[in-house]
């Protein structure tokens, strides 16, 4: 178990990837990458990554790299939960992140960063409807200059090979 939530994971299975649209001062930057790591069984070991612009904007295509900085998460809800996905709207201000069942939303300002912003309480939780045909949501993104987010379901396991996942549009 870690005591310091900035602290490197040892391991990390990560899914959720989203990029800052718009940065903030301070610290953050436009084009900045997050990677929120998970863990069915053991939650402390959720690590949010940046990935500062600077570091990856001069990377040769193809090539891997090191994330640079794990980012606190102490006192954040995203201790508590099994993330799937996540994204930032185009403007900055909305993030969403997503299990399997729900999408949490948090609002930024210009002053936060996104730890920050992930500290607060969520201002909206959406939850998905469930389906016959269909497994959980595992994906979220927000759509361009819109108030409106999209999600996409998994088939159910007797469905593979003859399914076609459906997107749902939701406005906000």
């Amino acid at each position: 178990s870690y005591n310091d939530i900035a602290s490197p994971s040892e391991r990390a299975d990560a899914e959720s990837l989203f990029v800052d649209t718009a940065g903030d001062q301070n610290n953050g930057n436009p084009a900045d990458l997050y990677i929120v790591t998970k863990w069915y069984n053991d939650k402390s070991l959720t690590r949010l990554f940046k990935y500062p612009v600077e570091k990856h904007q001069k990377k040769e295509y193809g090539k891997t790299s090191k994330v640079y900085s794990v980012q606190p998460t102490e006192s954040s809800i995203l201790m508590k939960q099994t993330w799937t996905d996540a994204d930032m709207s185009t403007d900055g201000s909305l993030l969403a992140i997503r299990t399997g069942r729900k999408v949490y939303f948090f609002t930024r300002n210009s002053l936060e960063s996104v730890s920050e912003a992930l500290k607060k309480d969520p201002c909206f939780i959406y939850e998905t409807q469930k389906s016959k045909n269909y497994g959980q949501f595992e994906a979220v993104s927000f759509l361009p200059n819109q108030k409106a987010f999209v999600e996409i379901s998994e088939c159910k396991k007797e469905h593979y090979g003859n399914c076609n996942p459906h997107a749902y549009i939701i406005k906000y």
